[in-house]
């Protein structure tokens, strides 16, 4: 039908051509290559047929259906934010941190809870044991941290770690053992807080011992912590510094838990190793550090100089 039309126009044209060159020509004989009369009569015809048809296009009916606005039925491209293989890690790692926070201080608050209520030793361990299976932040990370830590010595299990850790000077007679306290002062260095009371008419006494923060692990994942304590402040106020190699005081501990919330550090044997059971002797070599965010509050109430 397309290619009648286009010849049926085609020779209409000419038709018409030709009769306009007859005009201006009428005086000539002759049409010089005209269209017959005839031929182009059967041209017309077939133009108004076509026309009367239509275009194939205009026959073909769309349904008012799928006849949409183009901005209801094309949407423009919204690029998504694909977040970097970093910041998912790191989101994961937030989330699992938090889980791990609120662990800690709910056994920090059991343990608390099982101190005040019985004081049963074995209650105690049980609770104690519960921090050995769970994820830890490591010790070093901690002490080298710009935040600055503070631990109060929630529990002990034998006078012989305290006097591992501390001066011993609350054995000497008349003194007791009030506090202690453990500051993480950042770049790995620390302060331990004795707080000794004595008999009588007399204010309790603070020695602080500073030194410096040494970790390693061994290849059975164990953490060895040590503190080189090369400085002691009496409760004069006097600083007594080290001064010679020989007189620098190291404390090594094995740490089994350590976050924000809490430290659990286990007494080495004297042979050095890796205990076989931290809680063997009723606990004997362990001690617990729980977080103290009311140290200044705690130091007025004990009446410390």
């Amino acid at each position: 039908t397309t290619t009648t039309t286009t010849i049926a126009t085609a020779i209409t044209t000419i038709a018409i051509a030709t009769s306009s060159s007859k005009t201006k020509t009428k005086n000539k004989g002759k049409s010089g290559g005209g269209v017959s009369s005839d031929l182009a009569a059967w041209a017309a015809s077939q133009q108004t047929s076509d026309q009367s048809d239509g275009p194939v296009d205009d026959q073909l009916e769309t349904p008012d259906d799928v006849v949409q606005d183009a901005s209801e039925t094309f949407l423009p491209f919204k690029k998504e934010k694909k977040q970097s293989k970093r910041r998912i890690k790191q989101s994961e790692r937030l989330q699992i941190d938090k889980k791990n926070d609120a662990i800690a201080k709910s056994i920090v608050q059991k343990l608390e809870t099982a101190l005040d209520e019985n004081n049963n030793i074995q209650s105690i361990l049980d609770v104690i044991s519960t921090f050995f299976g769970e994820e830890s932040t490591s010790i070093k990370t901690l002490t080298y941290s710009k935040q600055k830590l503070t631990y109060r010595l929630a529990w002990v299990g034998g006078d012989d770690a305290l006097c591992h850790l501390g001066t011993g000077l609350h054995k000497v007679p008349l003194a007791r053992m009030q506090e202690v306290f453990m500051n993480f002062q950042g770049k790995g260095r620390i302060e331990i807080f004795e707080v000794i009371s004595v008999i009588g008419p007399f204010p309790n006494v603070r020695n602080t011992l500073q030194g410096d923060s040494q970790v390693t692990t061994n290849e059975e994942g164990s953490t060895k912590w040590t503190i080189v304590m090369d400085s002691m402040v009496d409760g004069t106020g006097k600083e007594i510094l080290a001064g010679k190699e020989e007189n620098i005081r190291r404390v090594p501990l094995m740490v089994y838990f350590s976050d924000q919330n809490a430290v659990v550090a286990v007494v080495p044997p004297p042979e050095g190793g890796v205990p076989e059971n931290p809680l063997q002797d009723n606990g004997k070599n362990i001690l617990v550090f729980v977080r103290e965010d009311n140290i200044d509050d705690k130091l007025d109430a004990l009446r410390v100089l």
